[in-house]
Order: C-alpha cells, then sequence, then structure tokens
C-alpha cells in the first residue's frame, strides 16, 4: 500500500495580498490583464482626477501577443470626449509606468463606472458666504431661471471639490 503524500504546509502568516493574487488571477486573464498592475494602480498610472472618472475594462491582444495591446477604457458620462482628446498623454503615461510599449492604442467606451465605496468617498465642505456671493455675481446675467440653478450648482460643486 502506498504511503499518502503530504505537502509540507508553513504555519506562518502570509500577506492576505498573496492569498488575493492567486484568487483573482483568473478573472484578471478573462479580461486580457496577464498583468493586474495597470487596475490596481490606475489612480498612480493617469492621475487621481483622470482616474475619478475612468477605468479599464479589458485589455485586447492582436494575434502576435508581442505587440502593443487595445486598452478599453469607460469613461464615465461627460468624460469621454475629453479623456479622447488625453488619450496620447493617456498612452504615454500607461507605456513609461510599465517601461515598455504594453498598449499601442486605447479605445473608449462611455458607460456608468463602478459605484465608490463609502471609504472612497470624499465628503464636501460647505460653501462660504464668500463663495455663494462669487457664484451669485457670475450668475446673475443669465436670464434663463433653470440654466441659473444648474450654473450656480455646479459652480458650488467646484467650489468644494477643489
Amino acid at each position: 500500500m502506498a504511503e499518502p503524500s503530504f505537502e509540507k504546509r508553513s504555519w506562518r502568516p502570509r500577506p492576505a495580498g498573496a492569498a488575493l493574487e492567486k484568487v483573482t488571477k483568473a478573472a484578471f486573464r478573462k479580461r486580457g490583464f496577464t498583468r493586474r498592475e495597470i487596475l490596481t494602480q490606475w489612480p498612480a498610472i493617469v492621475g487621481d482626477l483622470m482616474a475619478r472618472y475612468s477605468c479599464p475594462e479589458r485589455l485586447q491582444f492582436g494575434r502576435d501577443r508581442n505587440e502593443g495591446a487595445t486598452l478599453v477604457v469607460r469613461a464615465g458620462a461627460g468624460f469621454a470626449t475629453e479623456l479622447q482628446h488625453l488619450h496620447p498623454i493617456v498612452l504615454d503615461r500607461i507605456n513609461t509606468f510599465f517601461g515598455y510599449q504594453a498598449v499601442a492604442r486605447i479605445t473608449i467606451i462611455q458607460g456608468p463606472l463602478p459605484t465608490p465605496t463609502a471609504t472612497e468617498r470624499r465628503e464636501l465642505r460647505a460653501v462660504t458666504p464668500e463663495e455663494e456671493a462669487r457664484i451669485a455675481d457670475q450668475v446673475r446675467g443669465t436670464q434663463h431661471p433653470d440654466l441659473a440653478n444648474a450654473l450656480r450648482t455646479l459652480g458650488r460643486t467646484l467650489t468644494v471639490t477643489r
């Protein structure tokens, strides 16, 4: 009768990231991400502002996997056009991050982004009376009341998120 073989186990604590990498590897590969850094380091690669309104969706390779891939990026409503204009900069940042031409092209799709978790949401401060007066002064000449309200709301949002 053959003796059962047992794997040697270590009971020392291991980093959670090591176990998480094993679990997520298949899901990342399914979307073409052979290296997870483009997903996990997206804000570091493109900057916090761009990362807030976009996220990498998948990486598509051509027949020759040695050529640069096409990165499909999901952009939030209203940001897709901006990203289209900035795509050469984004492409340069991605390739600089990896140290070689990992991505040759970027395809932008517009759609809803993942909802940020409670820890990712920032608490916005209140608009000061001076800021409110400045916003009202800038909107004062607007004839249409709905447009004036929309501009005031936009002004408040831009003021508290800077």
